[in-house]
């Protein structure tokens, strides 16, 4: 089961009143990458903020999750860097929005960095592709009277 919850700009608050609630000792550690791990815990978890709002999502296994807001404004400049057939799937803020989020999600759920995977993956037709192959994950939208934000997990949830 995934939990997913909007909250102020600190997800990082609500993500210790979780594990306070359910676990007696924990200790919040990151990997290499900066990909933050709960050290010996069965719930995994990804958080994520844009301007005054965060979200967190959190899980039996893994998972990546990305907010971003309306800001009243078309990215063109990045979205005319997206492979042709995704840009075909954007028409608005709101439709840049969940493409972006998807793609940040799965380069969160894998602990990687988006600017070394910009050009490598591609969401389209609400599937998440690596390289040009469809990847074994789901991608949820959350769409949010502020934003948008998407969590991505394994295909076995």
């Amino acid at each position: 089961m995934i939990e997913v919850y909007l909250t102020d700009n600190n997800p990082r608050a609500k993500l210790e009143q979780i594990l306070a609630e359910r676990l007696k000792e924990y200790k919040i550690l990151t990997t290499e990458s900066g990909k933050p791990y709960i050290e010996g815990s069965p719930l995994c978890f990804s958080y994520s903020h844009s301007g005054d709002r965060g979200l967190l999502a959190v899980s039996p296994c893994g998972i990546g999750a990305d907010l971003e807001l309306y800001r009243g404004k078309i990215r063109h400049s990045v979205i005319k860097r997206f492979p042709e057939r995704e840009q075909a799937e954007i028409f608005d803020e709101r439709g840049f929005l969940l493409h972006w989020t998807a793609r940040e999600a799965y380069v969160k759920l894998y602990g990687l960095e988006i600017a070394k995977m910009w050009r490598r993956v591609e969401f389209f037709g609400g599937k998440i592709f690596l390289d040009g192959q469809v990847m074994p994950v789901k991608i949820r939208h959350y769409v949010f009277w502020c934003g948008v934000g998407a969590v991505c997990t394994e295909e076995k949830l």
